[in-house]
């Protein structure tokens, strides 16, 4: 590997797992160059961590060393970032520059990674973050984008009323947010008689495509959905609301103004809002502070969760031509079952 300038020459003998002994000068470059970039990241490492209730701060004698702590303030684990022992990973870590680590506490086992993007333009990565104690684990996954924190996804795993609860935010190249209930999937999931219940809303930057869409499902047997939306490809619009019923599909051909209405009252629906509710609570007992973060920062967040619901027969009729029963969350049920027994 030959060094001109800023960049490197790589040829195929430089990739290699053989060990290397580098030089003090190649070493000390190589510490250098860590903690100029470990400077750049530690800002939302520590950010994302912060939702875990660990501290990460870079060490004030060794500046390529970061320190855990708990919310408490006692350390945790010291994570020293040395050079290499083998050339590839050498020219790796020199080509881009990625921190990653592990450790376990008195809760649980703790996760981390950055990885930085960098057709994305400046001060662009995306971080990882896993907490995991036995079946149950949560993990976030954050993108930075010159600067700016423009995705968030938060997931809890392995917990007795649904084994999988995700909530996702993103204004990276276009508009999403996704909201998802799922008692089904995975290795803990309930093959048998679980529930997922779904709503999503997405808007493309690069044709104006804009959806939405409501999911309830039962296991492998049933499943409804209602999805309304507007695509445009090879300059042809195309507004429609479809219906998927037991794997039956039907389609509705709606003019614009109707399909964006339609689009308000899915997101708004007090079945819909049942869902936001739900998993809102959720997220902020898991992450604390994560709700407030997202609702400051994520304008698109606030548009689709400030919708207000207008009653519309039609759609009414829709709407509930896709419900399940089975599938109202564990709060409703309890509720419906404490009415019978009075």
């Amino acid at each position: 590997m030959e060094k001109k300038g800023n960049l490197y020459v790589i040829t195929p003998s430089d990739l290699t797992y053989e060990p290397i002994e580098v030089s003090d000068e190649g070493a000390k470059e190589y510490i250098q160059y860590v903690s100029k970039e470990l400077a750049k990241f530690i800002g939302t490492i520590q950010f994302g961590l912060s939702f875990f209730d660990i501290k990460a701060s870079i060490n004030e004698d060794n500046k390529n060393q970061i320190d855990f702590y708990d919310g408490n303030n006692n350390l945790l684990y010291s994570k020293k970032i040395e050079c290499p022992k083998n050339q590839i990973e050498y020219i790796t870590a020199l080509m881009k520059a990625q921190f990653s680590g592990e450790f376990k506490t008195d809760l649980g086992k703790i996760c981390w990674k950055s990885e930085p993007i960098y057709d994305e333009g400046d001060n662009s990565e995306n971080y990882y973050f896993n907490f995991k104690l036995d079946k149950y684990s949560k993990t976030l996954s954050i993108c930075r984008r010159n600067g700016k924190i423009v995705n968030i996804e938060a997931q809890i795993y392995g917990q007795k009323d649904f084994n999988i609860k995700k909530l996702a935010v993103s204004e990276l190249k276009g508009k999403r947010v996704d909201f998802q209930l799922d008692d089904v999937f995975g290795s803990e999931g309930n093959k048998v008689d679980g529930i997922v219940r779904h709503l999503n809303f997405h808007k493309s930057i690069f044709n104006n495509d804009v959806s939405a869409s409501s999911r309830e499902s039962l296991a492998y047997e049933k499943g409804n959905s209602l999805d309304s939306s507007h695509t445009s490809w090879d300059g042809i619009e195309r507004d429609r609301i479809t219906i998927w019923q037991d794997k039956e599909r039907k389609e509705i051909n709606v003019s614009n103004a109707k399909m964006l209405d339609y689009i308000q009252k899915i997101l708004s629906h007090p079945r819909s809002k049942e869902i936001i509710s739900y998993l809102e609570i959720e997220m902020e007992r898991e992450f604390p502070g994560i709700m407030n973060y997202i609702k400051t920062n994520f304008n698109v967040y606030n548009e689709i969760t400030g919708l207000t619901y207008e009653e519309d027969l039609d759609f009414e009729n829709l709407h509930k031509s896709i419900i399940l029963p089975e599938c109202d969350l564990p709060v409703n049920k309890e509720k419906k079952l404490n009415r019978k027994q009075k």
